[in-house]
């Protein structure tokens, strides 16, 4: 988890976009469920235009949001998914991207901002092994990053001697 550091400005930006982001969420669930649809390109075909018309997400932020649903959706088809509205935002290298350890730029609704990001040592360290995306996620009006990192191979043992 890395911490961000926005300004007030920048924080209301990033909640309304997670708000905005879930709300669609909970609208494309609505559409999967109805037409018991799973697959992400079949769900695309229904909802993708009325989405980005309706909520004002970008192309990329709407494919997230139809992956997003149908991850939760397959989990459990006898029930709609429904999405808070502090719920994850699942962000890919389009929509996210790294300014060094120091900060990133991140879409939101109004645009690309450039968010400060606090680290600590070791994630400093593995900072070279970001994979894929990351998550935007916030606790107490506090908001983080979930960062996938790819844990190097520890060499294999060799043992010395046996006895």
């Amino acid at each position: 988890m890395c911490k961000l550091a926005p300004d007030r400005a920048q924080a209301d930006l990033l909640k309304r976009s997670k708000h905005n982001f879930n709300a669609a969420c909970s609208r494309i669930a609505e559409t999967a469920f109805s037409l018991r649809c799973a697959g992400r390109y079949r769900l695309q075909k229904f909802v993708y235009r009325d989405i980005r018309k309706e909520f004002g997400l970008s192309s990329q932020m709407t494919i997230r949001a139809i992956a997003k649903v149908c991850t939760a959706y397959k989990r459990n088809k006898s029930i709609r998914p429904d999405f808070r509205p502090d719920g994850s935002v699942p962000y890919d290298q389009r929509i996210l991207s790294w300014r060094g350890t120091e900060a990133i730029s991140i879409l939101t609704m109004e645009g690309r901002i450039v968010v400060p990001v606090k680290m600590g040592d070791w994630q400093r360290d593995h900072f070279r092994n970001v994979r894929g995306g990351v998550d935007l996620v916030s606790r107490n009006g506090r908001f983080y990053l979930a960062v996938k990192i790819r844990e190097l191979e520890p060499e294999p043992y060799a043992p010395v001697a046996a006895i």
